[in-house]
């Protein structure tokens, strides 16, 4: 595939023609945006690359594969402020992603950065950023648990594209099965440890059997909401001892997106 070379005129974009002889704080800048540092399991569906300026007056959005960059953009000098996402899903291009209720989140990696474009020119690389966690729950004497359901509450239901950060509402998730003892749900950036795991029988109606402050638990095993990448947890329950365990585990770079149909 050809490399994509995004180049704004500068009369048209801007207004604005300079000359080596006149004062140039006012002409446009180059802005070159890498993709080189995409991981390789995220490099074949485009993401949505996008270039605002802090006065609202300069905007630029594309859906870009890795293999399409550098991106070259002629930008107005001053703050400016780069977006990139991708998801397991087709880009929305909205400012919040709001998994509908009661389902789990996309696998979605984010970068976010604030430039201060004063020169004739700038560079700026994009690192995607992992903003859900993996929950698996394995469950001892897997025959023990035919009857019971699980459920993951919540106070976070949303992320916001253009800051990073969470949206507060209500979450309720069940796990999906994937074996008959194991269960994985995916969940995105939290904003406090609020997050419980609740145990349901087939008798007990909407009354939780057993519930599990699983949020608090996960801090106290070294897992925090605020990490730049967020690792993934698994979750050990066992029947007989009614005890939750909770192990920390490394996201593989080689396959991080888990089970999910593109």
């Amino acid at each position: 595939m050809k490399r994509l070379l995004l180049l704004s005129f500068l009369p048209v974009l801007l207004g604005v023609s300079c000359s080596v002889k006149e004062d140039r704080s006012e002409c446009p800048a180059l802005l070159h945006v890498s993709l080189e540092r995409i991981p390789s399991v995220l490099r074949d569906v485009p993401l949505r690359l996008e270039v605002d300026a802090a006065d609202g007056k300069f905007r630029w959005q594309a859906d870009v594969l890795a293999e399409d960059g550098p991106v070259c953009l002629h930008v107005p000098r001053g703050p400016l402020r780069i977006d990139a996402v991708w998801e397991s899903g087709s880009p929305s291009g909205v400012k919040a992603v709001l998994p509908p209720s009661g389902s789990e989140a996309d696998s979605l990696f984010a970068y976010r950065a604030l430039l201060d474009c004063r020169g004739e020119s700038l560079a700026d690389t994009v690192y995607l950023h992992k903003q859900w966690c993996r929950l698996t729950l394995r469950l001892l004497h897997a025959q023990m648990w035919e009857n019971y359901q699980f459920e993951i509450i919540g106070n976070w239901n949303g992320f916001r594209l253009d800051t990073l950060e969470p949206l507060a509402g209500p979450l309720r998730i069940q796990p999906r099965k994937v074996w008959e003892d194991c269960y994985e749900a995916r969940i995105l950036r939290q904003g406090d440890d609020g997050l419980l795991l609740e145990v349901f029988g087939s008798d007990s109606g909407p009354k939780a059997l057993a519930s599990y402050p699983l949020g608090r638990m996960m801090r106290e095993a070294g897992f925090s909401w605020t990490e730049e990448d967020l690792r993934d947890v698994i979750l050990t329950l066992d029947p007989t001892r009614a005890v939750l365990e909770v192990e920390i585990a490394p996201w593989d770079e080689s396959h991080p997106i888990g089970e999910i149909t593109i």
